[in-house]
C-alpha cells in the first residue's frame, strides 16, 4: 500500500534540491520546481569579478540579472563567500588585507575612503594603531560599523587620494583619525613621529587636521603636536621628555643645530644641554626606521667626538624599562663634565 504522505514529502524534497542546485549553477525553476536557465550573461559576470578583484556587491551582480537566490546559494555552498552586508567575495579562501579594504569601501558606498590606521598602512606607515578597517563616509550615508569595519560618518569629508586603486583620506587626516581611536599615547607618539621623521607629512598639516575635527578623543594627538613644537621628533624623545619633566635633571633642548664659530655646520644631536655643551643621542636601528637614518646618527656621533663634545648614547627602551636608572645615568653624565671648559659652539634653535 502506497504511503501518500511519504510520497508528498519526497516530492517536496526533490523540488527543494532542484531549486538549490539550479540556484548554485545559475538556473531558475518553473512552477513545478524543474530547473530552467536564469537569463544572465555568465561571461559578463566573470569579467565583473575579475575587474573588481573578486570583491563585488550584490547590486553589481543583480545589474547583470544574476538572481538574488543564486547569489545567496553560491555564498552558502560555494564557490563564493559573505564578507560584509551586501558584499560578496568570489572565492572561499581567507580574505587578504587588500580584499578587506576593497570590501570596506564597497560597503561604505560612493564617497567612502580609508582613514585611520588602515589608511596609514596604505601610505606605508609602519606603526599600527588598530587592525580594523576604518572608513569615512558622508554624513548623509546610513552605514554602521560592522564586523572588521569602523564606519565614521562626517561632514568634513576631505578630497580623496587614490593609491593602488584604493581611495584614501589625506595622510594627516589618517593620522588624526587613527589617534582618536586609541588612548595609548606611546602608540600615537610613535605613529605621528614616524610620519614626521620620514617627511611623509608636515606638522602644519597635522595641526590643521586636528583643529578641523571635533575635540573629542583628540588629546593624544594634541599632546604629540605640542611635543613636536618643542623639537621632539621621535617617540623615544617624547618618553625621555616626560621623564625629565618630573625629575631634578634639567630638560635638554631637542634637535638644535650646532655650528663652529666660523659658521660651519656640525650636526643636530637629538638632545642638547647648553650649560655644559653635552649631547644626547638615540642609539637604535629600530627607531631610525631605515639604514640611511641610522648611518646619519652614527655620522653625528663621529662629528661630536671629533669636535670634543661628550654625548650620552641611549636606547629608546631605557626610559620605559627603568626611568629612574635612565635619569641617574643622565645625572651622573652631567656631573662628570660639570667642571670642563665649554667649547666654543654656536647653537641655532628652531
Amino acid at each position: 500500500m502506497i504511503d501518500i504522505e511519504w510520497c508528498g514529502r519526497v516530492s517536496t524534497r526533490i523540488s527543494t534540491v532542484r531549486r538549490e542546485v539550479g540556484a548554485v549553477f545559475g538556473f531558475g525553476t518553473d512552477a513545478e520546481g524543474v530547473p530552467r536557465r536564469a537569463n544572465y550573461d555568465s561571461r559578463a559576470v566573470d569579467e565583473l569579478i575579475t575587474a573588481n578583484e573578486r570583491v563585488v556587491t550584490h547590486a553589481q551582480l543583480m545589474e547583470l540579472h544574476v538572481p538574488r537566490s543564486t547569489i545567496c546559494a553560491r555564498m552558502r555552498g560555494g564557490p563564493w563567500q559573505w564578507i560584509l552586508p551586501g558584499v560578496t567575495l568570489c572565492h572561499t579562501g581567507t580574505p587578504t588585507w587588500r580584499e578587506k579594504a576593497l570590501a570596506a569601501l564597497k560597503y561604505g558606498g560612493p564617497g567612502a575612503m580609508l582613514t585611520g590606521a588602515s589608511g596609514m598602512r596604505e601610505y606605508g606607515v609602519r606603526e599600527r594603531l588598530d587592525p580594523r578597517m576604518h572608513i569615512l563616509v558622508p554624513s548623509t550615508v546610513n552605514r554602521t560599523s560592522h564586523h572588521f569595519v569602523i564606519v565614521e560618518r562626517t561632514t568634513h569629508l576631505p578630497d580623496p587620494v587614490v593609491r593602488r586603486g584604493i581611495s584614501l583620506a589625506p595622510l594627516a587626516r589618517c593620522c588624526v583619525d587613527g589617534s582618536r581611536r586609541t588612548l595609548r599615547l606611546p602608540s600615537v607618539r610613535a605613529a605621528i613621529a614616524e610620519v614626521v621623521q620620514r617627511k611623509l607629512c608636515q606638522p602644519p598639516d597635522l595641526r590643521l587636521a586636528v583643529e578641523t575635527l571635533a575635540t573629542q578623543r583628540s588629546g593624544c594627538a594634541r599632546k604629540v603636536l605640542r611635543e613636536i613644537d618643542a623639537g621632539i621628533r621621535s617617540a623615544a624623545e617624547g618618553d625621555s621628555r616626560d621623564a625629565f619633566r618630573n625629575s631634578d635633571v634639567p630638560m635638554p633642548e631637542w634637535n638644535v643645530s650646532l655650528f663652529t664659530p666660523d659658521g660651519v655646520f656640525l650636526c643636530s644631536p637629538d638632545g642638547w644641554w647648553d650649560d655644559f655643551a653635552l649631547a644626547i643621542q638615540i642609539d637604535s636601528m629600530e627607531w631610525h626606521l631605515s639604514p640611511e637614518l641610522y648611518k646619519r646618527t652614527q655620522a653625528t656621533q663621529r662629528i661630536l667626538a671629533q669636535a670634543g663634545i661628550p654625548f650620552l648614547p641611549w636606547a629608546p627602551g631605557d626610559v620605559s624599562r627603568d626611568p629612574a636608572a635612565f635619569l641617574a645615568s643622565a645625572r651622573e653624565f652631567r656631573a662628570g663634565y660639570a667642571n670642563r671648559q665649554r667649547p666654543d659652539i654656536i647653537v641655532v634653535r628652531r
